[in-house]
């Protein structure tokens, strides 16, 4: 074969044919085997260990209610034995109540944190966020907090929203925790929580003085939304990235910074908005579902949509800002850039991440899956998929859709597509050439 057949073989943005059948794979191809699941698979998270090997998360129904599931897959989309019985961990986090998983990341030495879900009492549906830790094979680490799972408990007037979690890990191996809230007795009032927990899993508090900050910046009845979290530098600032309220009715997208003690870093943003960055150059509703830093600048990379879900309108949008909170002028010519390549789908931006070789590569959990491919400038890299992006013959049933990048560089998109489950769709896993 010649070397320019064989590079059109491996062109980004096509199907990785050794990964399940031309390049996809389900959640129930792969458990199916397994004693004691029913049909009930919904992929919750994804992510790379260090050795660039795949990890998923996934809510599992056995026997009478909803466990968490871990599990590491081969290259070619199967489970690897090699982890943990039969590759798959389940269980839940308290004496058989159920539970579920949400978003994944791997600590530098390799153990592994799992955000999820635990109900309080088998006749309560209201549940708490629990955050565990695995070792590098899937098994518990009673090191972490309380049995391997410190347990974050939710307000009385409160209700989680299950996949709104996200996780990082600062360098200094403590924990940053995002999620929001709904009031009970108003829905619409979501509040966003930022959690930080020690390296042992104990709440920290050096954060708040007890280690959770309910972020409102504008004010307790005003809804805010904290949909992603980093920690920048090496003095440990917290940047937080969402919407915001700022006017009755519509949300606005905004990047916040927040010293370690949790309050507002006045020294980001503008001298009229300190301590954010607000987006609001675009006419209705915005949001950032996304974060990332740049390692080449360490400008900051939000990702998120225009418009609301469930009309077929909505839109990509990035916004590249400086470390300090202004826009990147180099980004787009310093403007949000928003994104649409089909004007009956929505496509909003779910995540984002960077590449080896710069570029940004983002992804949509509309009604239909499109995966995109930008150059650090904003404009669409054409080398992917010979016009920079991919729509996916796959209708979306529920969320999260998550995006990872293998050591192989292999980009890897989850989503919780149609399929056996009519409520909340099958678990699918596609594999394209990075």
């Amino acid at each position: 074969m010649s070397s320019s057949n064989s590079q059109s073989l491996n062109q980004p943005g096509t199907p990785d044919p050794d990964f399940g059948i031309n390049g996809q794979t389900t959640l129930y191809s792969i458990l199916n085997h397994i004693p004691g699941l029913t049909l009930r698979f919904r992929l919750k998270g994804l992510t790379t260990n260090n050795n660039g090997q795949l990890l998923f998360s996934a809510n599992l129904f056995k026997k009478e209610h909803f466990v968490y599931g871990l599990g590491r897959l081969k290259p070619d989309g199967s489970l690897d034995g090699a982890f943990t019985p039969n590759g798959l961990a389940t269980g839940d986090f308290g004496q058989s109540l159920p539970a579920g998983a949400s978003r994944l990341t791997v600590q530098p030495d390799g153990k592994i944190l799992m955000a999820g879900w635990t109900s309080r009492s088998s006749f309560d549906d209201w549940a708490d966020l629990v955050v565990a830790r695995f070792d590098d094979k899937g098994r518990p680490d009673t090191s972490f907090a309380e049995k391997g799972r410190c347990i974050l408990q939710t307000m009385p007037d409160e209700g989680l929203t299950e996949d709104s979690v996200k996780v990082h890990v600062q360098k200094d191996g403590c924990i940053l925790v995002s999620a929001n809230y709904s009031k009970r007795r108003n829905p619409a009032l979501t509040v966003g929580v930022l959690f930080r927990l020690l390296p042992n899993g104990v709440l920290d508090p050096g954060l708040n003085g007890n280690g959770r900050l309910d972020f409102n910046l504008l004010g307790p009845s005003a809804a805010t939304a904290i949909n992603a979290c980093i920690s920048q530098g090496n003095d440990y600032k917290i940047v937080i990235a969402g919407h915001a309220q700022f006017s009755p009715g519509r949300q606005t997208a905004f990047f916040a910074r927040l010293n370690p003690d949790g309050t507002t870093d006045s020294a980001f943003g503008s001298p009229q908005t300190p301590g954010f960055h607000r987006v609001d150059s675009i006419a209705g509703d915005t949001t950032l579902y996304d974060l990332v830093e740049r390692t080449d600048d360490k400008s900051l990379i939000g990702a998120g949509q225009v418009g609301l879900n469930g009309n077929g309108t909505t839109k990509g949008l990035i916004q590249a800002i400086t470390p300090n909170g202004a826009a990147h002028q180099l980004f787009n010519n310093g403007k949000p850039l928003v994104s649409e390549f089909d004007d009956n789908r929505d496509i909003g931006w779910q995540c984002i991440m960077n590449t080896s070789a710069g570029d940004l590569t983002t992804a949509s959990g509309g009604t239909w899956v499109y995966i995109a491919q930008f150059k650090a400038d904003g404009t669409l890299n054409m080398d992917f998929n010979n016009k920079g992006y991919i729509d996916l013959d796959a209708p979306v049933i529920s969320t999260p859709l998550v995006l990872a990048k293998r050591g192989d560089h292999r980009v890897i998109v989850g989503a919780n597509v149609a399929g056996t489950d009519p409520d909340g769709g099958i678990g699918a896993l596609f594999s394209f050439f990075g």
